[in-house]
């Protein structure tokens, strides 16, 4: 079977997709998605969860899953939790993502030690596991794993098929979606391939017309900003995934993955 034949199987995607979330009873998961548009910037966190960090390590990350479309809008309704996923996001071409040194997770056993980090510390803050099992390069990457049903509380995020990209470089806050931050010698250059996730059909005028089209000029020397204004005019579409709901009802599996909707709309 050729590579060309792999990328036509349904469950199997060359995309991730960043979800944006409701995060405060004011800031909808849709105006999360407007203030990444307006800065051209995901930024990087910590993932934290019941008030812990999710992401060890020095450096924050930020998370993408490989699920595709078709997939990750059953995963929207499934989960029901708006604070969690929404069908609000960023479509990211995977090739991309690894150019700009974004690799799928590490998934780990739940076992791996913590190591207690002094107040004083430079990594003061950070949850930090032993680099005997792990390097502290690489732990941005972890999740934790246990999925034997008979523990008491089994742990298995693998459904996600979650990638992450770190911040190495804190002056820049995130992944920037204008131009390269890095310069990967080993790695084929990124394309810099975006394109935008609403839910409903109503959704896109409003990125259209509200968002984009009211976005500040750049200040001078703002190559990054620039750069996405550009990208954001000329290259990036919006699918709303009601519209593909309804094109899948009907029967027409393109609509199924970002790689074949894309020559849709």
């Amino acid at each position: 079977m050729s590579y060309e034949d792999l990328k036509s199987r349904s469950d199997l995607t060359d995309w991730v997709i960043h979800f944006t979330r409701n995060t405060t009873i004011t800031t909808s998961a849709r105006q999360n998605l407007a203030n990444i548009i307006n800065e051209g910037i995901i930024v990087a966190g910590w993932s934290h969860r019941s008030g812990a960090r999710t992401v060890y390590g020095p450096n924050p990350a930020v998370c993408f899953t490989e699920q595709p479309l078709w997939a990750f809008m059953e995963y929207v309704q499934l989960r029901e939790d708006r604070t969690s996923i929404t069908g609000y996001g960023v479509a990211i071409h995977k090739h991309d993502l690894f150019a700009e040194g974004g690799l799928p997770v590490i998934y780990g056993l739940e076992g791996y030690p913590e190591i207690d980090i002094p107040a004083e510390d430079a990594l003061a803050g950070c949850r930090v596991i032993d680099p005997d099992y792990l390097p502290l390069a690489e732990q941005y990457r972890l999740l934790r794993f246990n999925p034997n049903p008979r523990t008491r509380h089994p742990i298995d995020w693998s459904h996600e098929r979650e990638w992450r990209w770190s911040l190495r470089l804190p002056e820049y806050r995130g992944f920037n979606l204008g131009l390269s931050l890095t310069s990967n010698s080993d790695r084929k250059p990124s394309e810099g391939r975006v394109h935008l996730l609403v839910e409903r059909d109503e959704d896109v005028p409003w990125l259209r017309e509200e968002v984009i089209a009211n976005i500040p000029r750049p200040a001078e020397g703002d190559l990054f900003k620039k750069a996405w204004m550009k990208k954001l005019n000329e290259g990036v579409k919006i699918i709303s995934l009601e519209a593909v709901e309804r094109q899948l009802a009907d029967g027409d599996l393109r609509f199924g993955k970002v790689d074949t909707i894309l020559d849709l709309i």
